[in-house]
């Protein structure tokens, strides 16, 4: 802003007034900040319900699919499977997803599950 041919600047050193033309500024200055933060935050939140969504979609389908690995091998059906799975998870203090992802693997002995 020039007022005498000055430039202004909203950071002063020292004391002064700011002039109507300086607060009109400063004020469109702190709005757009504020916008632009906001929708930021926005960005970022949607982000995060995304990769939960996403985690809890994987989740899903690997307990699924550990639920018909045990099914088959136990010859039972699915809901009698998911219900030995999340015994032994909570038994164990693991997420089931853990313990399913674990009957994938191989790296899980089935026959600890009770079923």
């Amino acid at each position: 802003m020039s007022h005498d041919g000055a430039r202004s600047n909203l950071f002063h050193t020292s004391r002064q007034s700011l002039t109507p033309q300086d607060a009109s500024l400063a004020q469109a200055l702190a709005d757009i900040a504020t916008i632009a933060l906001l929708q930021q935050r926005d960005i970022g939140q949607e982000k995060l319900e995304k990769n939960q969504l996403q985690r809890a979609l994987s989740s899903r389908v690997v307990i699924e699919q550990a639920k018909g690995i045990l099914a088959e091998r136990w010859t039972t059906d699915t809901d009698t499977a998911y219900n030995a799975l999340r015994t032994y998870a909570r038994a164990h203090q693991l997420r089931i997803s853990d313990c399913a992802r674990q009957v994938i693997g191989q790296t899980l002995d089935t026959d600890q599950i009770h079923h």
